[in-house]
């Protein structure tokens, strides 16, 4: 099976964006309409995106995606991850640091357009499961600078 472009451009950010800890590369990669639906964050654009990565990185040092699967069929790219990290760090929303360890799997759709990545919809996470391991609710809410 070959691996399509769009699938090559949202596994380059899984990869060399949040497992490589390089958020600069949401300049080179995403379109700038791009849009997030769904939780942990609801609804955001580019720079809210651009945050949320800061802040989700920042409180979780060791943040990992495993990708177990990708199907990709025109502009669209599902992928089914395990996602891990250690929450050690501040940044993620108001909540300070658990220490918690949080293991678990997520299913985002991601649709790319003009060459860019152009949207993520957040099909499966489970909130319940997240929040007995971090000890919180895990939606996101950005803190103030």
């Amino acid at each position: 099976m070959t691996t399509s472009g769009n699938e090559s451009l949202v596994k380059k950010w899984i990869e060399e964006g949040w497992n490589a800890r390089n958020p600069e590369l949401i300049d080179e990669l995403f379109h700038p309409e791009f849009e997030v639906a769904g939780r942990p964050n609801r609804r955001m654009g580019l720079e809210g995106y651009k945050r949320y990565v800061h802040d989700l990185l920042t409180a979780f040092p060791d943040w990992h995606f495993d990708i177990r699967e990708c199907i990709s069929e025109g502009d669209f790219v599902v992928i089914t991850y395990r996602v891990s990290g250690t929450h050690t760090g501040l940044g993620y929303g108001s909540h300070p640091p658990s220490g918690n360890r949080l293991e678990t799997v997520v299913i985002d759709v991601w649709r790319v357009s003009e060459g860019k990545i152009r949207e993520r919809t957040n099909a499966v996470f489970e909130e319940k499961d997240i929040a007995r391991q971090l000890g919180f609710n895990p939606v996101y809410i950005p803190t103030e600078d």
